[in-house]
């Protein structure tokens, strides 16, 4: 089975970074782009900062509220109470935040300040029932978030995908051997403001072994080296109190390699 699995990886993923003519790998990025952008927020703080701008991830959903998981440095505890405008497409809301969770281990204004901890939790509450803002809200889809901190602290390289704020799709191989929750890409993607908080996916084997994609992370920064990304998964036990309807979701299992 494992040999299966690493088959599929080489066969589908690894000529789509490698081929030096594009030709394959844009038509890989396209199929991920189509297949997760439903997942995938521009969000915009209004009257407040600047209305600093940013993407986020849905991973959770009741009746009366959206989960979502984005970058801490774009979001503040006094976020909470304040009109938050989410975006997809031409389709936007504005909403009430309702909560915010940011990572304990961030220290944010310290030089030594740990990459790997710049994720939070935002909530808002839903669009009023049968408004315009409902409709549209209800097609964007809940991403599977991964178990475990996904590559391990033993450190690991394996490909990631992610969409930036314009839509374009970005498939790469990352490696956290520096930092076991930051993932490092290099140049071949550097975020720009407004990416950050955007979802950085990795790749289970799903059913009859199809590759399916399952969240380990979120687009945070651009550094000396290029872009990067901070690890997230459900069992952060920061992260474990919002997400709704925990005991009932699948488990994903570790990315491939």
């Amino acid at each position: 089975m494992i040999g299966l699995l690493l088959a599929l990886l080489v066969g589908v993923l690894a000529p789509a970074i490698e081929d030096p003519s594009a030709a394959r790998r844009a038509e890989v990025e396209e199929t991920w782009r189509k297949r997760l952008e439903p997942t995938q927020l521009n969000v915009q703080l209004v009257d407040a900062r600047g209305g600093v701008r940013f993407r986020a991830t849905l991973v959770g959903r009741t009746e009366d509220s959206l989960v979502l998981l984005t970058a801490a440095h774009c979001v503040e505890p006094d976020d909470k109470g304040r009109p938050i405008q989410v975006a997809r497409g031409d389709h936007k809301a504005v909403l009430k935040a309702t909560g915010v969770a940011i990572n304990p281990w961030r220290q944010p204004g310290l030089p030594d300040a740990i990459p790997g901890s710049d994720n939070a939790i935002l909530v808002l509450e839903a669009a009023l029932a049968n408004s315009d803002e409902a409709r549209w809200l209800a097609d964007v889809q809940v991403a599977r978030l991964v178990e475990k901190p996904t590559p391990g602290p033993d450190g690991a390289t394996i490909p990631i995908f992610a969409i930036d704020q314009f839509e374009k799709p970005h498939l790469v191989r990352a490696g956290n051997f520096s930092n076991p929750r930051w993932l490092e890409w290099g140049k071949t993607y550097t975020p720009i403001p407004g990416d950050s908080g955007s979802g950085v996916f990795g790749f289970v084997s799903g059913k009859n072994d199809e590759l399916e994609p399952v969240l380990i992370g979120v687009v945070t920064d651009q550094s000396p080296t290029g872009g990067g990304g901070s690890i997230v998964a459900v069992r952060d036990p920061w992260v474990t109190p919002w997400l709704p309807g925990l005991d009932s979701r699948p488990k994903a299992r570790p990315p491939l390699r």
